[in-house]
């Protein structure tokens, strides 16, 4: 696209969907096509909000800012049981529902604390068990066992999981500037994305 292309579609754009694109993809965005949004968002007086969610994405976390913003997802209260007694972590859930010849599979990000993650675990073991095995489910149902069980021993360890660290790399320019918004954070957590 071309600058003027560019900024024909920014503008387009609504205030929400302009600040997703900023938070969110920052760090994608050709130079050029990055300046034109900064300066979008300027004229629209979005740049206070989400500024500093922009610039950390440009930047390549250190070990100890990963582990910050980690523990400032850790310490909100449970998306799933809004407790604050434990530490939030991360795992992958595999379901499995086959009916004869069609089988549906999905695998999702779940944060929450350890007693809802093994839940969570447990609840989608027992849904594959019972509802996976029909027709030429059987295989895909073994392979989200192995997935859920494989999850089950990382529910417990005190420090962030490898898919919590990448959560957080995925989304940390939305961490960065919602960070003082609690109510912004625990929505993003009660969806996330893999």
């Amino acid at each position: 696209m071309t600058a003027d292309e560019l900024k024909k579609r920014y503008r387009q754009l609504s205030d929400q969907e302009l600040t997703r694109i900023a938070l969110k993809d920052s760090k994608d965005l050709r130079p050029e096509a990055l300046a034109i949004m900064k300066a979008e968002m300027q004229r629209r007086n979005l740049m206070a909000e989400a500024s500093s969610g922009i610039e950390v994405q440009l930047k390549e976390l250190s070990t100890q800012e990963l582990l910050m913003y980690c523990d400032t997802i850790q310490s909100l209260p449970c998306p799933v049981c809004s407790k604050t007694t434990s530490k939030l972590n991360a795992i992958l859930i595999g379901d499995v529902v086959s009916l004869f010849f069609i089988t549906f599979y999905e695998k999702k990000l779940v944060i929450a604390c350890p007693s809802c993650l093994k839940d969570k675990n447990q609840t989608a073991k027992i849904k594959s068990i019972l509802f996976g095995w029909w027709g030429i489910g059987i295989i895909t149902m073994f392979k989200a066992l192995a997935l859920n069980n494989t999850m089950s021993k990382q529910i417990d360890q005190p420090y962030p999981t490898s898919l919590l660290e990448n959560f957080v790399i995925r989304n940390v320019g939305k961490i960065e500037s919602y960070k003082n918004n609690p109510e912004q954070l625990e929505f993003m957590l009660k969806h996330p994305k893999v």
